[in-house]
């Protein structure tokens, strides 16, 4: 996903909180539906996020996550073989 933002020129973090003009960006780039996006994206204030008019606190999201490619999952084969 990562890629395809940079290579559409939209900002990553922009995207990820929900910020209006990267959203409609990717919209208007893959033909979807902005509001449709923007229902479905959480929006970052300055103190706080909101999900659908519902607000809760930055600190209930976790930022970093462990990411593993799945082919390459699936290529090691199971740990319990």
């Amino acid at each position: 996903m990562r890629r395809l933002l940079n290579d559409l020129r939209i900002p990553v973090e922009n995207f990820l909180m929900g910020r209006h003009e990267a959203v409609e960006a990717f919209a208007s780039a893959t033909g979807g539906d902005a509001e449709i996006l923007k229902s479905a994206a959480l929006t970052g204030k300055k103190k706080h996020v909101e999900f659908r008019g519902a607000k809760m606190a930055k600190t209930f999201l976790v930022r970093q996550t462990d990411k593993y490619c799945p082919v390459c999952l699936a290529e090691d084969g199971s740990p319990f073989a």
